[in-house]
């Protein structure tokens, strides 16, 4: 469910050029024939339980009161939901509180050490947000809860190893996804040259391998070992 396309920060790669647009939100009704949908497909096919993914286009914390509205629902239907939040982690100590408590797992939109994120991920007054996230990731270790990091490099690519050596010594992630962006200004989305594209696979290389020294998982999307696709998801 993409629940608003409003977003704190002004991440400088941002393809939907989240919090620049005039407001729109998932109404709450909406969200639940979604899940409704879901639930009795699910029911249908026999499986166990169905899963609910509170994810991008904005940031979904940004829609709180459908965001908790869609969670309880969910949590009511006749089939046990599976809940999860693609986030940029920017929360206060109330909602992360409520976070911990009513969803399954997440995925941490962080680009690497601070020099990185706040350059890349920037709050719209242009303060870093470096300092924010990553309290919430040392909140995420002391709670135990379950997460991946999902990382965006950008060209020349030339911190990717330094980011994930960051991450993996002051995280407790144990699996981080990296995507490339080649697009440079926000709304938009380009595509790659030859150059750019080898560069970035040099680069992923030399992630991957300190990573597994560090005993971590790092995948790309473009190298999915075993998985024949033509699709991202």
């Amino acid at each position: 469910l993409l629940l608003t396309n409003q977003c704190p920060l002004r991440c400088t790669y941002c393809y939907a050029a989240a919090g620049e647009l005039p407001r729109q939100a998932l109404t709450v009704e909406l969200g639940q024939a979604a899940i409704d949908h879901v639930c009795e497909t699910a029911q249908a096919l026999g499986r166990p339980h169905f899963e609910v993914s509170f994810h991008g286009g904005g940031e979904p914390t940004a829609a709180w009161s459908v965001l908790e509205a869609c969670a309880a629902y969910a949590r009511r239907q006749p089939l046990p939901a599976r809940l999860t939040l693609t986030s940029n982690g920017v929360w206060t100590a109330r909602q992360r509180d409520w976070i911990f408590a009513n969803l399954d797992g997440l995925s941490l939109s962080l680009d690497g050490a601070p020099d990185t994120q706040d350059r890349q991920r920037p709050f719209a007054s242009g303060q870093g947000s470096s300092a924010r996230v990553m309290a919430t990731v040392a909140a995420l270790d002391r709670r135990g809860f379950p997460y991946g990091i999902r990382l965006t490099a950008t060209a020349p690519w030339t911190s990717l190893a330094d980011d994930v050596r960051f991450l993996c010594a002051e995280t407790g992630c144990q699996s981080m996804q990296v995507e490339p962006a080649f697009n440079t200004t926000r709304g938009g989305h380009g595509l790659p040259d030859e150059a750019e594209a080898g560069a970035f696979a040099a680069a992923f290389v030399e992630a991957w391998e300190i990573a597994n020294r560090a005993r971590r998982r790092l995948m790309y999307s473009g190298a999915r070992v075993g998985t024949a696709t033509a699709t991202f998801c």
